[in-house]
């Protein structure tokens, strides 16, 4: 069910000391976001939310209308 992601970051060797990295208090990673990618997601996302959104609204109107031409 869960995997690995494809972007995921590797245990790699410190150049300076040799050996594997590991966290370390009081240190701040690096991001392995990229802010931009996530924002045009985020603003695609937003987009077909309101799209879907205003086709439901659409189909509602349309059925009320069918309903009331039947009265």
């Amino acid at each position: 069910m869960y995997e690995e992601p494809k972007r995921a970051a590797r245990p790699s060797r410190a150049a300076d000391r040799g050996r594997l990295r590991s966290i370390m208090q009081g240190y701040v990673e690096n991001s392995n976001v990229n802010i931009v990618e996530e924002m045009v997601n985020l603003i695609i996302a937003q987009r077909a939310y309101e799209i879907n959104s205003k086709s439901v609204q659409t189909s509602d109107e349309m059925l009320q209308n069918v309903a009331q031409m039947k009265r």
